[in-house]
């Protein structure tokens, strides 16, 4: 993105994936590092957003582990790709499970 875009005025909003099984680095025995993949989705808007969740690997499913609104906000829809709202001035961490 360009500083024009982080600086749009209707771009409040965000996700970030972070891939557990991407460590780059190995533990204490030279064993390579894995851990949890997390999704982490942000809305500082005033409204809601609506974010396409990733596709899952078959077998596994996203599952809300943070949820700054506390009612519920995400909201899977069983669609391929899964879609999730976000109401405004929340976060919410979902883990691949």
């Amino acid at each position: 993105m360009t500083d024009a875009s982080w600086n749009a005025p209707h771009v409040r909003c965000l996700g970030v994936i972070l891939v557990g099984d991407a460590i780059a680095e190995v533990d204490d025995r030279g064993e390579p590092i894995h851990d949890d993949t997390l999704l982490v989705l942000l809305n500082a808007g005033e409204t809601a957003v609506t974010f396409t969740l990733p596709a899952a690997p078959v077998g596994q499913a996203w599952e809300l582990v943070l949820d700054t609104d506390g009612g519920g906000l995400v909201r899977a829809t069983g669609e391929t790709p899964a879609v999730c709202e976000l109401v405004g001035r929340s976060l919410a961490v979902l883990r691949l499970n």
